[in-house]
């Protein structure tokens, strides 16, 4: 009897081994409803459908299509267009992508930039005004990567007169308020234009505001006519009759505001005009004046916004803004949406005022984060001190990581005696190395959780280090792409479920990890999952806050659209960054592998691309995958609720692996 059992014990671990080396993802066990119930385990909704279809991406030669619409044209030179197509040819709103970095969102008039836009003019230096056959021509705002903002006038794509933006400011701003709301200048000339006073100071002395009907308020750089001269700032334009045909422009053009010559304004500036490429004041990392720069734009009243959209080369919606009491504070809670509430009905002036006033945010938020640090901040700061670990303690061994912040070594600390990984940062200038520094420490020294590499301490001198735990097995894109290791269903869904945890539990902290994604999964020998690299973290300030304005940033391939748009990043983003980690354990594949970055950005920024999900994929995971893919970042499911549902399914797949061996053995 006992040989029996022994033997019975022997086959039964010889069929849990073969077991475990198979993947039950693949098409040979694709209707294997017993190791993973595909209707009726799960507790999510139905699955949704993201309405994506494949042939509006197309790849094209050089500049010729064949297409009209709204699409997504990725171009053999890695370049990209997003927006609008009349006439076979770039016609309304779109955003080109270039391969070297440069990008222009704005209006197009038979494939040339034309009207109002964004463009980079520069390492880190925008301009956003108005554009006339591809050239900047008219008048704009320059935003400075330093934070200072200045008003600009063009000719031809060539810089006639540049100024700090409230140069000045007062005078202008009245003067326009005046001819717009008919109030003599004696009364406009009331109005308060200290910076920070509020709404009640400006509109206590405005009490003649009238309301502005839709057509008064909504005008084009169109023309009248439809072939007379086009006036932008004062400045004539050519334009001809089938320029603006099928573009959802209105035809009334405000009057220049001057009665002045243009050639008389260039020729009186043009012999003190320093390019803009040799400008000290723009390549200066000390010049700074606080006034002109867009980190008090919180403090600006309302003549200060109105003034800044007369800038942007809408001076006729300076009297709406003043109307609707829009200051500095207001700025944030403005969506593209209120702009039609306003009065503003041309969607193309919606969307560039929504562009510049986004682009404001986010340089605000910059100049915040480079003024408020000092590296004196990390040696004052006494929590960080009780983690510092003295330079030789730690004996290097060989390089395992690399990236743009450094090199990740093994190490040995030498008191302890524990294995180590070693984060040692590039030498670059003090205060932006110290910073990044900071940054990346202030977030991992406070977390603590079985999911999320364990942070030991930090050395200050030499070099700035960060020192965590060791987790030997690498990273799951190892396993996934280069060790070509099996996943069974049970290893994927507990990976899942892993993930899912830590990343509720740094949520639940107030941390974005913001690059999410299998390289950044670490794996221990019992597979446990350590979630590591927190160099674009950023800590929530405060319960109430959902938003983070940080640009671009994370890796492309498992970004959210949003954030590729360079729109804000939410929690919901680190989720759809998981449900493209998710994909990648399914299919084994790098998500976009085919995809240049700007096409990336472009495909999946703003034309809504997803990866295929194989029809052999359980329909509750291709139900997973597809909510943390949903284009509606409040419909995405929280961290939380997605590991309740792995601990489910993980659970589930067990008993019914169980319940298969019991019937195999006849139990």
């Amino acid at each position: 009897m006992e040989r029996v059992l022994q033997a019975l014990s022997e086959f039964k671990q010889i069929y849990l081994n073969n077991t475990s080396n198979h993947d039950f993802n693949s098409p040979k066990y694709q209707n294997n409803e017993s190791i993973l119930n595909k209707d009726s385990k799960s507790d999510i909704d139905k699955e949704i459908q993201i309405n994506t279809p494949r042939n509006q991406y197309k790849k094209v030669k050089g500049n010729k299509v064949e297409e009209c619409g709204q699409s997504v044209f990725l171009y053999s030179n890695s370049d990209a267009y997003a927006g609008e197509w009349f006439n076979c040819k770039r016609n309304g709103w779109g955003v080109l992508l270039k391969y070297t970095g440069q990008r222009f969102e704005g209006m197009w008039v038979n494939d040339e930039r034309h009207g109002y836009g964004m463009q980079t003019i520069g390492s880190a230096i925008k301009y956003i005004g108005q554009f006339s056959h591809n050239d900047r021509h008219g008048v704009g705002i320059i935003f400075h990567h330093s934070g200072l903002l200045y008003t600009s006038e063009w000719m031809n794509g060539e810089l006639v007169k540049r100024r700090l933006l409230f140069d000045g400011w007062k005078d202008e701003i009245k003067r326009i308020l005046s001819i717009q709301s008919g109030e003599s200048m004696n009364s406009i000339n009331n109005i308060n234009c200290n910076f920070g006073v509020g709404n009640n100071s400006v509109l206590a002395t405005s009490s003649s505001v009238k309301s502005f009907s839709s057509s008064s308020s909504s005008h084009s750089i169109g023309d009248t006519a439809l072939g007379g001269p086009l006036v932008l700032w004062g400045i004539p334009l050519t334009v001809s009759p089938c320029m603006f045909h099928g573009l959802n422009c209105d035809k009334d053009i405000p009057p220049p505001l001057e009665e002045e010559s243009p050639e008389k304004e260039i020729s009186n500036c043009y012999d003190d005009l320093t390019p803009i490429g040799n400008d000290p004041t723009l390549k200066s990392p000390t010049y700074y004046c606080p006034s002109h720069s867009a980190e008090i734009c919180f403090d600006w009243n309302v003549l200060q916004v109105a003034y800044f959209v007369s800038c942007l080369g809408l001076p006729e919606y300076c009297y709406i803004f003043v109307k609707h009491e829009v200051d500095g504070l207001t700025l944030p809670d403005i969506h593209i949406e209120d702009f039609e509430d306003m009065g503003i009905k041309n969607k193309c002036h919606a969307k560039y005022l929504n562009l510049s006033f986004s682009l404001l945010l986010k340089l605000r938020l910059r100049c915040i984060r480079r003024l408020s640090f000092s590296p004196q901040r990390l040696i004052d700061d006494e929590y960080l001190k009780t983690f510092e670990i003295p330079a030789n303690e730690l004996r290097l061994h060989c390089r395992i990581g690399e990236g743009g912040y450094g090199r990740v070594y093994r190490g040995t600390w030498i008191t302890r005696g524990i294995t180590v990984a070693v984060k040692a940062f590039r030498k670059r200038d003090k205060v932006t190395l110290a910073r990044e520094f900071y940054s990346e420490l202030s977030v991992v020294s406070r977390l603590r959780h079985p999911n999320v590499t364990l942070f030991l301490g930090v050395v200050m001198s030499p070099l700035y280090c960060l020192v965590t735990e060791l987790v030997p097995c690498g990273s799951l894109f190892d396993l996934l792409h280069i060790k070509g290791i099996s996943m069974t269903s049970t290893h994927i869904l507990r990976i899942a479920r892993e993930i899912c945890c830590g990343m509720a539990y740094l949520h639940e902290h107030g941390v974005l990890h913001c690059d999410l994604k299998s390289s950044n999964v670490l794996l221990s020998n019992n597979c446990d999952v350590k979630i590591g690299d927190f160099g674009l973290a950023t800590l929530m300030e405060s319960p109430l806050e959902t938003t983070k304005m940080l640009g671009c940033i994370g890796t492309h391939h498992w970004m959210a659209p949003e954030v590729l748009r360079g729109e804000g990043f939410t929690k919901a983003a680190d989720v759809y960054s998981f449900g493209m980690i998710l994909w990648e354990m399914l299919t084994r594949k790098i998500p976009h592998e085919e995809l240049s970055v700007t096409h990336i950005i472009a495909a999946v920024g703003y034309g809504n691309r997803r990866p295929l999900i194989p029809n052999n994929i359980p329909n509750a995971l291709r139900t997973i995958i597809l909510k943390t893919w949903h284009t509606n970042v409040d419909q995405r499911p929280n961290f939380q609720h997605l590991a309740n549902i792995f601990e489910h399914l993980y659970q589930t797949s067990i008993l019914d692996i169980e319940e298969n061996l019991l019937t195999f053995f006849g139990q």
